[in-house]
């Protein structure tokens, strides 16, 4: 009885050796999973407030969800997808014009802009999507290089009715791997079109370059990969959360019946 005792005990203390080691996980797990969730939630609520954004753009897209104005499809940057890589390249190459609103019409474009002089809320820029034309290189015609990636235009996501819209913006400026690779390609093509780096470096049409390190704070199009990102992280966080809770179950009831055992052979010692 004293050997059996020992070989339960000995499993006992294995099994809440284990029970501990599950436990620490869970601890781990659960502490991430809440820090992902928490900055997520950080960034959407950012998001949906239109952080980052000008004031005049905040009050257009309000009052167009409040039913004031109409025809209003949102911001650029709401009704692109752009690929992790390519976020900062993009947003570079957009500028200022990541904030501009899409509208169906241009009568939609007009009464926005007579409702912020009315309201003396500032100044915005409007794309209609009824009368921009947009024209983009073509890439038969361009004179690749090392680091070659693409138009910019062709290397996003968005719906096909705003294809003349993203191709006026982007349709002409193509994306390179780094500032040596994409000042080559430049030069092989005349400097005839912009060129931006996945980076941020531009080298302008005409030869001009603007560039430096890029801004800390987190940009628009980086907000939403970065959301898109904890998303799926949290996802397999609480996949593993829920494994390790369910291996923790079973061997805390494990360790139970090794107790049990075990006292149960110190009854019959005694």
């Amino acid at each position: 009885n004293k050997n059996i005792l020992k070989g339960h005990e000995l499993k006992y203390a294995n099994q809440a050796e284990k029970c501990k080691t599950l436990a620490e996980e869970e601890r781990k797990l659960t502490a991430q999973l809440a820090e992902k969730e928490n900055r997520k939630k950080l960034l959407e609520d950012m998001e949906k407030s239109h952080e980052g954004f000008s004031g005049s753009v905040h009050r257009v897209i309000n009052d167009a969800k409040r039913g004031v104005l109409q025809g209003i499809h949102g911001t650029v940057a709401s009704l692109i997808a752009v690929q992790k890589e390519y976020a900062v390249a993009v947003e570079t190459a957009l500028g200022a014009g990541i904030q501009n609103i899409i509208t169906e019409t241009e009568a939609d474009a007009k009464n926005a802009i007579f409702h912020l002089k009315n309201q003396r809320a500032g100044r915005a820029t409007f794309l209609p999507v009824q009368t921009i034309r947009g024209r983009k290189l073509e890439e038969s015609n361009i004179k690749k290089g090392d680091g070659y990636l693409g138009i910019a235009s062709e290397l996003i996501g968005y719906e096909p009715k705003y294809k003349d819209v993203i191709t006026f913006l982007l349709g002409k400026t193509v994306i390179a791997d780094s500032l040596d690779n994409g000042s080559a390609i430049a030069k092989k093509n005349g400097y005839a079109f912009r060129v931006v780096t996945t980076d941020g470096q531009v080298i302008n049409a005409g030869g001009s370059l603007t560039g430096g390190s890029a801004a800390k704070n987190v940009g628009i199009l980086s907000r939403k990969n970065e959301i898109a990102t904890l998303g799926e992280q949290a996802a397999d966080l609480r996949s593993r959360l829920e494994k390790t809770l369910s291996a923790r179950k079973e061997a805390e009831g494990e360790e139970n019946r090794l107790a049990i055992l075990a006292n149960s052979v110190r009854d019959e010692i005694t």
